[in-house]
């Protein structure tokens, strides 16, 4: 699999020509603000996302993985950027009763203080400013174990002085799971886009192809890579990796086309949510001048404090989440007995259904534990002696007693 992954690597970087001018030759097409990126993890990982696409961020990278989402996430992005401009970013998604997720978001890009000249002088008349605006609904849907759909439908409003243009497009996404830690994603992303200007003018927003794999090589280790091409431009290449010492700790590195990116992640959990900070470096590609972006996400439900999580504080058999009793614990129907058989060589058991949750312990490879639930892609194991735990269920194979 390792060998696969490498050729699929390096079958893209021979993709790569001319990266530096594929970047300027998309900025200068219409939309531009619906390619520039969002999210801090995912410009840390130099944009190579889209074969990742989680999070409230899979809204604009890929919306097929909002499939995975266990709960209520959002995510919030402001950053300055030069030659007066700034981004906004805001993403919502939400499972709906475990048959697909919804996503909506909001991509926003003003520029400021642009000179007017009424003649040929050397002082401005005056100065304006523009905004251009998405705002996005998505829906991500798992198909099977191995295969997920999503989709966009986007409204966008630009104003320009006084002139105002609106319009709407579409999206299209997949993700594609062959074997535990590998993913692989495609997005047609802008089906067509276009907007109207109060005028009578049209300008058409050139369809964008992303391709993408992401790979886990070790516990704790990701590698990503992706390759993009806007209708009359070349294409970019574009690689990421993320490495967790330590689960709430990741540091990332990547390269956007030809820019060094760079990056860490903080997490911080509270009662049984999470907060994460997001910090991402990377070159503008439009006025060559360093970029720091911050994005801020929050989940609920899927985080636990590790100061105030102990091993013996983990519910036993018999008992809730809460500790209740069994007297106290509702019935559940009676279901045929499966065992969980892990399939790689070290795998994380959790406190809970999500990676926020501590890390209790670790399996390996051909163990067999009795499973007693399962919640989205997690699996709860008993892990002997009255204490239980989590893992992800496309790390092992379910079998009948």
């Amino acid at each position: 699999m390792f060998k696969r992954i490498c050729y699929l690597l390096a079958g893209i970087g021979m993709i790569s020509v001319t990266t530096q001018v594929a970047a300027q030759e998309s900025l200068g097409r219409a939309g531009i603000f619906l390619r520039l990126g969002v999210g801090g993890r995912a410009l840390a990982m130099g944009r190579a996302y889209t074969g990742i696409g989680l999070g409230p961020s899979a809204t604009f990278w890929n919306p097929a993985g909002l499939s995975a989402t266990q709960h209520f996430q959002a995510e919030f992005m402001n950053v300055n950027l030069p030659l007066d401009r700034r981004l906004n970013f805001f993403s919502a998604a939400l499972p709906v009763n475990g048959l697909f997720t919804f996503g909506v978001s909001w991509i926003g890009l003003r520029v400021d203080n642009i000179e007017g000249r009424s003649f040929d002088t050397a002082e401005p008349d005056f100065t304006f400013g523009t905004s251009q605006n998405a705002f996005m609904f998505s829906l991500g849907k798992s198909i099977s174990p191995v295969l997920a759909v999503g989709g966009n439908v986007k409204l966008i409003r630009n104003q320009l002085q006084d002139d105002s243009a609106s319009g709407v497009g579409f999206d299209a996404a997949v993700k594609l799971r062959p074997s535990p830690g590998l993913s692989l994603g495609l997005v047609l992303q802008d089906i067509g886009t276009d907007y109207r200007w109060n005028e009578g003018f049209t300008e058409g927003v050139p369809l964008t192809l992303r391709l993408g794999a992401a790979y886990h090589v070790l516990d704790g280790v990701l590698l990503s890579a992706e390759v993009d091409r806007t209708n009359g431009t070349s294409p970019g290449v574009h690689f990421g990796m993320e490495v967790r010492p330590v689960d709430m700790l990741p540091l990332r590195v990547g390269f956007d086309d030809s820019r060094f990116a760079g990056g860490v992640g903080f997490g911080l959990p509270f009662s049984e949510h999470l907060l994460e900070f997001n910090y991402s470096y990377a070159t503008d590609p439009l006025a060559n001048d360093p970029v720091h972006r911050f994005s801020l996400v929050l989940s609920l439900g899927s985080g636990q404090a590790t100061s105030r999580a102990r091993p013996q504080d983990v519910p036993r058999i018999g008992t809730d989440r809460r500790g209740r009793p069994p007297a106290e614990v509702p019935v559940q129907p009676r279901r045929p007995v499966l065992y969980a058989v892990v399939k790689v060589n070290r795998l994380n058991v959790r406190s809970g259904p999500g990676k926020g949750f501590r890390r209790v312990g670790r399996v390996t490879k051909g163990a067999r534990y009795r499973v007693l639930d399962e919640k989205g892609i997690w699996v709860r194991i008993d892990l002997g002696e009255g204490k239980y735990g989590w893992v992800h269920g496309h790390y092992v194979r379910l079998v009948k007693k």
